[in-house]
């Protein structure tokens, strides 16, 4: 069967994160998408591991954008595309001749989504910013570290893959008017806007006091004594008992109290390896869960989870194969594209067939690498 995405063009003028990440799950559902960098590439391909999360399924072309030659050449390829993305500050791509308006005119029924830190208005809005930055911003830190600790990062970048599937939602969004009405439309995401969203259990209350997501304790280790990690023999264990059945259970199987605390049930998790703990605890109803420090060496050496479509082998050339993380969105009845899903291309890879496709000849296309508008 066909991939849902097929036939759509996606143009990405994204770096770092956020930004190409939103079009990532589109190169999964099989859309082709064409990213542009500028001649010396996109910054993060310094860092492989999260150029790859970021860029795979891709097809690459670098454009010198500071040249009229390569703007033109650019806007070609958008007044293809259904859908155009770029992380640029606001304002920049108007400068370009590179902006919705710019665009729309020889592309009417483009979708055009931009990411930024702060939005594209208000006192902020020109400012660059990161995920570490907005996590701090928007009080992140602060409450990760737990109870009277100081500020926690989280470095897995959730305010950067919250905002790129954000991204992603609006683009398919506008995609989806574009079928039914003609016309996609411009639409803005920011990353403020993702770490607003992770505060999403906030509320004021009439006594202009604040309830949200409950503190983490001082230990790092859980907000309650029945949803909590413990230490048992010989690892640790994740527990969560959240109904009155589950905490009944768990106080039987365990001894525990009525009134159990934190105390009670570490006592009571120590006295068991984790096993035999994860053992008593299935068997009784409570979720619970092995805290696994071997977790990448167990999710890459399944061969259960690789039939699953977890996980896929990839060629990425000077890199070899590459075992990578498969696509999470998955229809039942869809091929993936084996050739293109989970490849990682190389800077300008792609640039002679790109051109090619939009009627560039063999002696044209030397003649811009020859004046640096390509490479």
């Amino acid at each position: 069967m066909k991939a849902p995405l097929q036939n759509m063009r996606v143009v990405d003028l994204g770096m770092y994160v956020a930004g190409p990440y939103a079009s990532v799950p589109m190169a999964d559902l099989g859309a082709d998408v064409i990213k542009i960098e500028p001649l010396t590439g996109d910054p993060q391909r310094i860092l492989w591991r999260p150029f790859a999360c970021c860029n795979r399924g891709k097809r690459s072309i670098l454009l010198d954008l500071k040249q009229p030659e390569g703007i033109g050449i650019a806007r070609k390829i958008c007044h293809s595309a259904d859908v155009v993305s770029h992380n640029f500050r606001p304002g920049v791509a108007e400068r370009l001749g590179l902006g919705y308006d710019d665009l729309k005119e020889g592309n009417p029924g483009l979708t055009y989504m931009e990411s930024s830190a702060y939005g594209d208005t208000g006192p902020m809005s020109k400012l660059p910013g990161f995920d570490m930055i907005i996590q701090a911003m928007c009080g992140l830190e602060s409450h990760c570290g737990g109870e009277d600790n100081d500020p926690l990062w989280l470095r897995w970048a959730p305010v950067d893959f919250t905002g790129g599937y954000l991204g992603t939602i609006g683009m398919l969004a506008g995609h989806f008017r574009k079928l039914r009405s003609g016309g996609g439309g411009r639409l803005c995401v920011n990353l403020l806007d993702s770490g607003l969203m992770l505060n999403s259990e906030l509320l004021q209350n009439s006594d202009q006091s604040f309830d949200g997501a409950t503190t983490i304790n001082s230990t790092l280790t859980g907000n309650h004594p029945a949803q909590s990690i413990y230490q048992a023999k010989d690892g640790w264990v994740a527990i969560v008992a959240r109904s009155a059945d589950q905490q009944r259970a768990l106080q039987r199987i365990l001894g525990l109290t009525a009134d159990f605390s934190h105390d009670d049930l570490a006592g009571a998790a120590a006295r068991h390896d984790t096993g035999e703990l994860l053992s008593l605890l299935h068997e009784a109803g409570v979720w619970a869960e092995r805290c696994r420090d071997d977790f990448e060496a167990t999710l890459f050496n399944s061969d259960a989870w690789e039939r699953a479509g977890l996980l896929r082998d990839h060629p990425n050339g000077p890199w070899g194969v590459t075992r990578q993380i498969g696509n999470c969105l998955r229809f039942s009845d869809m091929e993936p594209d084996r050739e293109r899903a989970g490849r990682v291309p190389e800077a300008g890879e792609d640039t002679r067939e790109i051109l090619a496709e939009f009627g560039y000849d063999e002696a044209h296309i030397d003649d811009l690498y020859v004046r640096n508008i390509v490479a």
